[in-house]
C-alpha cells in the first residue's frame, strides 16, 4: 500500500509466489525492562529464578492490555510466555501495513479495537439458550469498546464469568476470543518490504523443492512468513502453511480502517480451477477464529458456482482436483522448526545478500542441559543478548512418538528450565523488533512487532 491505497492484490514475484498482504503483528507488552532483565543474567547468575521471583518480574511487566480478560487463576506459565512472545489472545494487536520511504511504526497514538471477536463453537454446543443470549450480548458490548476501556472490558468479562476458568473448556482461555486491531496502519520502509518479498520467494521455493522430493505437483495453497527487524538486519523467524489468519486479519483490519475487505480474495479464487473440497477439522469445530476462516473461505471459493463440498478430516485443509493441500510433506516441513532452519541455511548466502538472517537455534538433548549456558553466551547481540526462548521439540527426528510439536515459549531464565528434562528442547534466539508505540489506554513504550507476509503459490 502506498499513500493509503491498496497494493495490487495480484502482484507477481519470482518463484510463482503472489503476495496477498502484509500485516504487522504487535505485542501488548512494553519491553523497556528487558535490558534490566538481561543485566540480572549477566550479573553472573547461573541458576533459573525462583517461582516467586518470576511472578514478581512478570507482574511488574504486565500492562493493562496484557491483563485484559486474563483468568484469575492464570498460571505463572502464561505470564512467562508473555515475556517471550505476547502474540497471544487478549494481548497482541494487528495492523495493515502501508509502505513509506524510511519509516517504521505508527505515526500517531493508536487506539485498539476488538473487532476480531469470536464466540467459541465448543461452548455454544453445550450451553443453554440463556447462556448463548448472554454471550452474544457480551460479544456486541466488547466490539463497542476499545483500548481506552481496558479495565471496563476486564470488569465486563469478569462479571459475566468470562475471565475465569470455564468447566469443560477445550481450547483457549474463555468462550469469547478476541484480539485488538489498530485504527491506523503500520508504516514499513519500502526497501525493507522489497527485501522481505524476495526472501519470501527464496524461502518458499527451497521448502517447496524439499517437499517435492517425495511428491510431485502443487505443494501448497497459501502460506505466511514472519519477519522481525533489528536495525538493517531482517530476521526470518517463522513459516506457516496454510496461511492461518489471512482472512480474519484482513477483514477485521479493513473494517476498522474502512477499507475494502475483499483485498486478496480474487487471487485466492484464481488459484482454484475445477473441483475442490474444504475440510472441517477439530480446530474449526472448536474455535471461532478457525471456523470464521473456514466459513469465509467457503464463500470466497464458491464464487457463485454452487454449494461447497465439505468433508470431516484432519489430514488437509483443502483438496483441489484431488490434490490435498498443503501436502503432508510440506506441512510437516513447515512446522518442523529445527529441520526447516537447517534447510534454509542452504540459501543463507542468498538471504545474506538481502540482509536477511535466520535466528540462531540449537536443539538440546536432555542429557546435555549444560549446553544451554554455552548457547546463551555464544549468541550475543552487541552488548545485549536479545531474548532467548525455548520450545519443546517432539518431532520424530529428535524424540520418539508421532512427530508432534508443542510450541510452548518461555524465556531462557524461566523456572521452566527445570521442567520436562525428558524431552528434547529447541532454544532459539528471539529477536524482538522494537518500536515506540503510544497506545490509547495502554501507555507509551517500546513494543515488539513482526511483519507477516501472506502469499499464495504453487506450480499452476
Amino acid at each position: 500500500m502506498r499513500g493509503g491505497e491498496l497494493l495490487p492484490p495480484l502482484q507477481r514475484i519470482e518463484g510463482n509466489i503472489g503476495i496477498l498482504s502484509a500485516i504487522a503483528r504487535c505485542g501488548g507488552g512494553i519491553y523497556d525492562t528487558l535490558p534490566s532483565l538481561m543485566e540480572k543474567w549477566r550479573g553472573g547468575r547461573k541458576e533459573p529464578f525462583s517461582k516467586k521471583e518470576e511472578v514478581a518480574i512478570a507482574e511488574d511487566y504486565l500492562t493493562d492490555i496484557l491483563k485484559t480478560a486474563m483468568p484469575n487463576s492464570t498460571p505463572t506459565r502464561w505470564m512467562q510466555k508473555c515475556l517471550g512472545n505476547d502474540q497471544t489472545s487478549f494481548s497482541g494487536f494487528t495492523a495493515l501495513v502501508d509502505l513509506s520511504s524510511n519509516e517504521y511504526g505508527f505515526q500517531d497514538t493508536v487506539t485498539l479495537k476488538p473487532e476480531a471477536c469470536f464466540i467459541e463453537p465448543y461452548f455454544l454446543q453445550t450451553c443453554d439458550p440463556s447462556q448463548k443470549e448472554t454471550l452474544e450480548n457480551v460479544q456486541q458490548q466488547v466490539k463497542g469498546m476499545d483500548s481506552t476501556k481496558c479495565r471496563d472490558l476486564t470488569n465486563l468479562l469478569s462479571e459475566n464469568g468470562l475471565a475465569e476458568d470455564i468447566k469443560g473448556r477445550k481450547k483457549g482461555r474463555s468462550p469469547l476470543f478476541f484480539y485488538g486491531i489498530a485504527d491506523q496502519p503500520f508504516y514499513l520502509n519500502l526497501s525493507s518490504y522489497e527485501r522481505m518479498v524476495k526472501a519470501t520467494s527464496l524461502a518458499s521455493s527451497v521448502l517447496s523443492a524439499e517437499a517435492k522430493k517425495k511428491r510431485e505437483g502443487r505443494q501448497f495453497f497459501t502460506g505466511s512468513i514472519d519477519f522481525m527487524v533489528d536495525g538493517e538486519n531482517i530476521y526470518l523467524i517463522d513459516i506457516g502453511s496454510p496461511a492461518v489468519g489471512f482472512i480474519c486479519d484482513i477483514e477485521a483490519c479493513s473494517i476498522v480502517l474502512g477499507r475494502d475487505a475483499q483485498y486478496g480474495e480474487n487471487f485466492l479464487c484464481s488459484a482454484v480451477f475445477d473441483d475442490f473440497q474444504l475440510a472441517r477439522n477439530q480446530q474449526s469445530k472448536d474455535l471461532g477464529f478457525f471456523k470464521s476462516e473456514k466459513d469465509r473461505l467457503a464463500k470466497i471459493l464458491q464464487n457463485g458456482s454452487g454449494p461447497i463440498l465439505e468433508v470431516d478430516t484432519e489430514d488437509y485443509e483443502i483438496a483441489i482436483n484431488g490434490e490435498e493441500l498443503p501436502s503432508k510433506e510440506y506441512d510437516y516441513l513447515s512446522r518442523n522448526q529445527p529441520l526447516r532452519n537447517r534447510i534454509l541455511r542452504d540459501i543463507a548466502p542468498e538471504l545474506a545478500k538481502l540482509g536477511v538472517k535466520i535466528p540462531a537455534s540449537e536443539v538440546i538433548i536432555p542429557e546435555r542441559y549444560d549446553l544451554i549456558q554455552q548457547f546463551y553466551e555464544q549468541n550475543r547481540l552487541g552488548d545485549d543478548y536479545g531474548l532467548v526462548v525455548k520450545k519443546k521439540v517432539m518431532f520424530k527426528e529428535y524424540w520418539s512418538g508421532n512427530g508432534s510439536f508443542k510450541p510452548l515459549v518461555v524465556p531462557i531464565w524461566s523456572n521452566e528450565l527445570k521442567v520436562d528434562r525428558k524431552s528434547s528442547t529447541l532454544f532459539e534466539q528471539y529477536i524482538p523488533s522494537l518500536t515506540d508505540v503510544d497506545i490509547a489506554g495502554g501507555g507509551r513504550g517500546k513494543r515488539s512487532y513482526e511483519i507477516r507476509l501472506y502469499f499464495v503459490g504453487g506450480v499452476q
